[in-house]
């Protein structure tokens, strides 16, 4: 089964779970790459609003938001979308959330299988 195959390779690897990879998100690291925060004279931190849905501080915050709601499929969505400074700073992280996602729907599709199984050698 080729479900076995990519849940061996990642237990050698290791994949985080879904709230540790909720701790690990990047958020400062990509406002820093996106360049939402002005520091003047040392003393003033001056950011702007969201903005639109799209602008890059917005998907930041949105990604956030959903790892906070327990979307991680959405937010890795949002992550693969970001671009040039802000996707390099996140990729380390989108690698992980993509391998935790594909073990989970290893993992599922598995237990569909052992159900099926379960129920055709089950007596009538």
């Amino acid at each position: 089964r080729p479900e076995l195959d990519l849940l061996a390779m990642q237990a050698r690897a290791g994949v985080p779970g879904r709230a540790g990879l909720a701790e690990r998100f990047p958020r400062a690291a990509l406002e820093d790459s996106v360049g939402t925060n002005r520091i003047f004279f040392g003393l003033i931190e001056v950011r702007p609003s969201r903005g639109g849905e799209s602008s890059p501080l917005a998907r930041v915050l949105l990604i956030d938001e959903q790892l906070q709601a327990g979307d991680l499929a959405g937010a890795v969505t949002l992550a693969a979308q970001l671009e040039g400074d802000a996707h390099a700073t996140v990729q380390p992280w989108l690698l992980q959330a993509e391998a935790r996602l594909a073990v989970d729907a290893a993992l599922s599709s598995l237990r569909a299988a052992l159900i099926e199984e379960a129920g055709e050698g089950a007596p009538t």
